[in-house]
Parts: structure tokens; sequence; C-alpha cells
């Protein structure tokens, strides 16, 4: 086990120098075309982008619902002494805007 930490640049650049030179091994010795490497390159990329993308939205959705949480808490206890018939009005008033709001929010309609 290493004695020192590694950083995350550190990591970085060993992984994208032994990504370059397996690469460019693979290509002098005729195992794979520089065509075919960059054509791969850009299916990952697609790959990759799209677990970023899902990513994004379960944030999104999160901070979403921790709102939403704490909306509802505050009507429950702001409410409850006003009685169930205006906690329903609240409740209305909540899921009026979540339908308005929340495709903006979570990045579904631009």
């Amino acid at each position: 086990m290493a004695s020192e930490a590694t950083t995350l640049q550190e990591l970085l650049v060993s992984s994208l120098a032994q990504t370059d030179a397996l690469a460019k091994l693979l290509i002098e010795k005729g195992v794979i075309t520089q065509q075919e490497f960059l054509a791969k390159i850009s299916e990952e990329r697609v790959t990759y982008q799209r677990m970023l993308n899902l990513w994004g939205l379960w944030l999104r959705f999160s901070v979403v619902l921790l709102a939403l949480s704490v909306v509802a808490l505050v009507e429950g206890v702001l409410l409850s002494q006003f009685g169930f018939g205006w906690f329903l009005l609240a409740l209305a008033i909540t899921l009026y805007v979540v339908k308005k709001f929340a495709r903006r929010l979570l990045g579904w309609e631009r």
C-alpha cells in the first residue's frame, strides 16, 4: 500500500497516459485502425454522457423531493391547528405548483 495519498489529478493523468499508450500500441501493431479507435471513443462518450445526465436527473429529483418534503412538513405543522379543510386547500395549491414547475425544475422541459 502506498504511504502517500494519490490525488485525483495524478489518477487522471495516469489513466489518460495508460489509455493513450495502449491505443498507440494497438494502432502501431495493426490490431486496430485509428478510425476504429476514434469511432469507439465516440460511442463510449455517448454512453458516459448518458450516465452523467442520469446522475444530474437524480440529483435534481432529490432536491425537488427534499423541497416538497419540507413544504409538506411546514404545511402540516402550520395548518393542523386550522383544520383539515385548510390543509386540503394548501395541498391542492402545492400540487398545482408542482404540476406547473416540476418538469422545468427536473430539466424535462427547456
